[in-house]
């Protein structure tokens, strides 16, 4: 908590066919179990057709932002709180390809709890064929 992520993505192969409008990124929590779900996004990045057209997707790009306080990554009986960084590719022929690395958020101040980290993600979309791969780096301890 309140140190800073950094992620980064590239795109391995394009099928001939499939023609990209756009990549978002986006740092979010939400959660899962009984009850409503809930979902907000923390950190929000849009590369249009026209940026990623000048950049080079093969290789690696990324963003960086600075974690919040709360709230914290949590398992509970009834109620989970889980963080991921979400990558959204989304083409206009083609299907659109969505990959997706969790993380946890977590303090020292909180006993019990892990200790806490600066999360390093990297995600990677490797087919547009409908398939999707992201790999995760180690966390590195603060």
């Amino acid at each position: 908590m309140g140190q800073s992520l950094a992620a980064s993505w590239r795109i391995g192969k394009i099928a001939p066919e499939v023609v990209i409008d756009g990549l978002e990124a986006s740092v979010m929590w939400y959660t899962e179990g009984k009850g409503d779900e809930d979902l907000n996004v923390h950190h929000f990045r849009r590369w249009s057709d026209d940026q990623l057209k000048e950049l080079d997707l093969t290789q690696s790009h990324g963003f960086q932002c600075s974690l919040p306080l709360t709230p914290l990554s949590y398992e509970g009986t009834l109620v989970r709180i889980r963080w991921c960084v979400r990558l959204r590719l989304f083409c206009s022929v083609g299907r659109d390809s969505v990959a997706q690395v969790p993380f946890q958020l977590t303090s020292d101040a909180v006993p019990g709890l892990l200790t806490s980290r600066m999360a390093v993600v990297t995600a990677a979309v490797d087919q547009l064929d409908g398939t999707s791969a992201a790999g995760r780096a180690p966390a590195g301890r603060s």
